[in-house]
């Protein structure tokens, strides 16, 4: 499967410019499950917590940074639509995820390793190439939190996981190219 290009159309490291709403909800509760430590971990997340985010959210667990390898560890139903079907515990090379021409799977992986190096949240508002069920371009905002396998994360790693959560615009999805 081809992932489509993608164009960032703002982001931002600072969560103090996330807009109020469901990834402010979901970056509040990240910050109160990080108790003191740069970010939590896995064992301190439970999706059940987060009901109304949960068909949203996408938790990929890094195998390796460089060439960066993950796994689908969580596949919220949205995504599972996105993708046209359910990736939860496949890697991406089992789940063939292909990158098309433009590119849009390299730069979301390169945007998901900066998360993990810097150890911090960013959020981004994106335009998405589809190309299928009549659309042309969708628009979503996201938000990557990273996370540890490990119950304390250590200072001195990178974080080895990221939370996703994904709010698609279908108001805003062009079917006669980028808006």
């Amino acid at each position: 499967m081809i992932i489509p290009a993608y164009d960032v159309q703002g982001s931002s490291w600072d969560m103090t410019t996330l807009p109020p709403g469901p990834l402010a909800e979901l970056h509040a509760y990240w910050q109160g499950k990080r108790a003191g430590r740069p970010w939590p971990s896995r064992a301190d997340i439970d999706p059940l917590d987060i009901p109304l985010l949960l068909k949203y959210l996408l938790l990929i667990e890094v195998e390796r940074l460089q060439p960066m390898r993950i796994r689908f560890r969580l596949v919220g139903t949205n995504f599972r639509q996105f993708f046209g079907r359910d990736l939860t515990g496949l890697t991406r090379d089992e789940a063939e995820l292909k990158d098309g021409p433009e590119g849009g799977l390299a730069a979301m992986m390169a945007d998901w390793r900066e998360v993990l190096q810097r150890g911090e949240p960013r959020w981004a508002s994106v335009q998405q190439k589809v190309g299928r069920d009549g659309l042309d371009w969708v628009r979503f905002t996201g938000l990557a939190l990273p996370l540890s396998r490990e119950d304390t994360p250590h200072p001195n790693r990178a974080a080895d996981m990221i939370m996703l959560c994904t709010l698609y615009h279908p108001d805003e999805a062009t079917s006669g190219g980028a808006a």
